[in-house]
């Protein structure tokens, strides 16, 4: 009498298959989601946009260069913007543009002309808290000099 031993398939094989077959299947998910949800622009004129900020990195290396220093202070509805270390007393145009970080609904453009460096501006209702203000100061007489300025300024 001869038995025949009865061989067991082994399942190793199927399983490693199915785990490829499920990596797959899940790989082409997060791609077509990927495609799907990303629509690529992050910025509509991205050339336009870093030439300006290489101008305001210009202005600014201008302003350290020729050791001008910028300070904003907000006091009974007044706004007022010292630069210090002006040699000329050209008439000279602050364009400042103050941002509200928390509530954007708030930022303000402003643009003042002055003869002697310093910068007032009837501002009222002005919101307390921190600012954050970026100031591009340029001579009316002389387009090349142009000066960039950022600083946080807490008003109370």
């Amino acid at each position: 009498m001869s038995t025949k031993a009865i061989a067991k398939k082994s399942l190793w094989p199927f399983g490693i298959i199915s785990v490829f077959i499920l990596l797959a299947l899940f790989d082409i998910y997060v791609v077509t989601k990927a495609l799907k949800t990303n629509t690529g622009t992050v910025t509509e004129n991205p050339y336009q946009e870093s030439l300006i900020y290489e101008e305001k990195i210009t202005h600014k290396n201008a302003a350290t260069k020729a050791g001008l220093t910028f300070d904003a202070k907000y006091e009974n509805s007044t706004l007022t913007s010292e630069i210090s270390g002006l040699k000329e007393t050209a008439t000279m145009v602050l364009n400042l543009k103050l941002i509200r970080p928390d509530n954007p609904s708030l930022d303000r453009k402003l643009e003042i002309y002055s003869d002697n460096g310093s910068f007032k501006y009837e501002l009222p209702g002005l919101k307390h808290g921190l600012w954050m203000i970026e100031a591009n100061l340029s001579n009316t007489l002389d387009e090349n000099e142009n000066y960039f300025f950022e600083a946080k300024e807490f008003f109370n």
